[in-house]
């Protein structure tokens, strides 16, 4: 693992700890070059981890100087336990920060991320996405909703992949994570709620990328299957989930999320839900 982290040869001894940018990427030629570049900006390292991508993903990111890792289980949580895992090999990693490969990102994001974190006053910092749509009916109304209403927890928006860690909170979430797709992010969050960790949530960009895509139907599976595993097993304080989601044809063309105050409504479009506002 040592002979990949070339970026600073003999003067690396010098710093106390380094700052990696981590970045699971799935074809994402169109945008990885962008993203690592956003990362370079306040980090010391860009790992990519190259999942099963088909296209000129892993040589753009090398191109634009990130170490490249190839994790051919597909999932962005396998992606993402491996790309933990190769961060934690080098003793020399004190933060991690995460950004999705779509591109959503500016560097002031990077920044507002790791601050908390080097000043040691927690160490999860959860981004708030702002200003794509879909974000704010999925992403922060109806996972937020949810999750406090089957668990008693409130995170903002405990889907997002925007975050940074400590090395000490990796070291204590890794051997919880389970979920080898979307469900990770959210897997995370409760992780991190149930375990007591240190955290704060703090706003970051949106470009509107995904005002017209949507939310695929992964997306929002995943979000459900997390929340009912864990209620099933009796990890939440409180709650039922009968009372909060109402999915009567989960493979059918529309898809209804009811919380105690709100109900949303989604439309089928292929392989993926549409919210209608």
């Amino acid at each position: 693992m040592d002979t990949k982290w070339r970026k600073y040869g003999d003067n690396m001894t010098m710093r106390n700890q380094i700052i990696i940018g981590l970045i699971p990427s799935h074809n994402s030629e169109n945008t990885i070059t962008d993203v690592v570049n956003v990362l370079k900006k306040n980090c010391d390292e860009v790992v990519v981890v190259d999942n099963a991508s088909t296209d000129l993903t892993a040589i753009r990111a090398i191109n634009a100087g990130a170490i490249v890792i190839t994790e051919n289980s597909i999932g962005k949580g396998n992606a993402l336990q491996r790309g933990f895992r190769e961060c934690l090999n080098y003793p020399l990693c004190g933060a991690i920060v995460t950004l999705d490969a779509d591109g959503e990102n500016d560097p002031s994001d990077v920044l507002c991320l790791l601050t908390p974190i080097l000043n040691h006053e927690v160490h999860v910092v959860f981004g708030v996405r702002t200003r794509t749509h879909s974000h704010l009916i999925f992403g922060h109304g109806t996972t937020g909703e949810l999750l406090t209403s089957i668990s008693g927890f409130k995170l903002l928006d405990p889907m997002s992949g925007v975050r940074a860690y400590s090395r000490e909170s990796i070291m204590q979430l890794l051997p919880t994570m389970s979920r080898s797709g979307f469900g990770i992010d959210l897997q995370i969050a409760i992780e991190v709620i149930r375990l007591g960790i240190k955290r704060c949530e703090v706003w970051v960009s949106g470009n509107n990328l995904r005002t017209k895509r949507g939310w695929s139907f992964n997306h929002v599976s995943s979000a459900l299957e997390n929340l009912i595993d864990y209620e099933i097993k009796g990890l939440f304080p409180q709650g039922s989930v009968s009372n909060v989601v109402s999915w009567p044809e989960p493979y059918g063309n529309q898809l209804v999320l009811k919380t105690s105050k709100w109900e949303y409504n989604f439309r089928r479009e292929g392989d993926i839900f549409i919210p209608e506002y």
